[in-house]
């Protein structure tokens, strides 16, 4: 990801049961477009990466659930 000039490679985030991509881009995007207006272009792709590996884990577009305590988790595995 890069923004005025500054680039940023993404830290995966691990998927504990892959079973569906759909909805992994809406994820990363939607998460890491609210984060980069508030923090660093790095934040936004970290948390991004940790959204898209919570929908991958789930069927459907939108069903995954996000508690404060899994992202914690997975944002310190990534």
């Amino acid at each position: 990801m890069e923004s005025r000039g500054q680039c940023v490679e993404p830290s995966a985030a691990i998927a504990r049961y892959p079973v569906d991509p759909t909805g992994v881009g809406e994820a990363f995007g939607s998460a890491s477009s609210r984060v980069f207006s508030m923090n660093s272009l790095e934040d936004s792709v970290r948390l991004g990466c940790v959204m898209s590996s919570l929908a991958l884990d789930v069927v459907g577009t939108q069903e995954y659930v996000a508690t404060p305590d899994e992202i914690v988790k997975r944002w310190s595995e990534s």
